[in-house]
């Protein structure tokens, strides 16, 4: 019989966590809100599988596609958009931890002019909307971000 999972403290991070499909979720640090996450995740465990992906899994799992089903040079702004952003966000951040202040903060370089700006907030956009297609997420955080003109 499988064991079910319950939320365990880590004297290393001083932070609460659980298990589930091999994976160790992080529930924050006051054990308060980490039970009301853990009861919060397990209510609705798809979830738990697409708030936890990582942007830079979903990255190179939405590049993979791309190359495979689309053009070199569309592959290719994919690729440098994506890297870029990752670069700048890093590659812990969780799917389901990206704001649109996250977006705003990478675009917001002098060497980029608006269609570079908008060119690259369409590339994240239509990333996240691929995984909402595939069925790796539920929703993207960014849906109605403004591009620029």
């Amino acid at each position: 019989m499988a064991r079910r999972p319950k939320p365990f403290f880590r004297k290393q991070t001083q932070s609460w966590y659980f298990s589930t499909g091999g994976k160790q979720i992080n529930l924050g640090k006051d054990r308060e809100t980490a039970f009301a996450n853990f009861h919060r995740m397990m209510a609705d465990p798809v979830t738990i599988a697409s708030d936890n992906q990582t942007l830079y899994e979903l990255s190179q799992t939405y590049l993979d596609w791309v190359e495979a089903n689309r053009k070199p040079p569309t592959y290719e702004r994919c690729k440098r958009y994506l890297e870029s952003f990752i670069n700048k966000v890093g590659r812990q951040l969780k799917v389901g931890g990206l704001k649109q202040f996250h977006v705003t903060n990478w675009i917001d370089k002098d060497a980029w002019n608006s269609t570079s700006r908008n060119d690259a907030i369409g590339v994240v956009q239509r990333m996240l909307n691929w995984a909402v297609e595939e069925g790796y997420l539920i929703r993207n955080p960014i849906a109605g971000m403004k591009k620029p003109k």
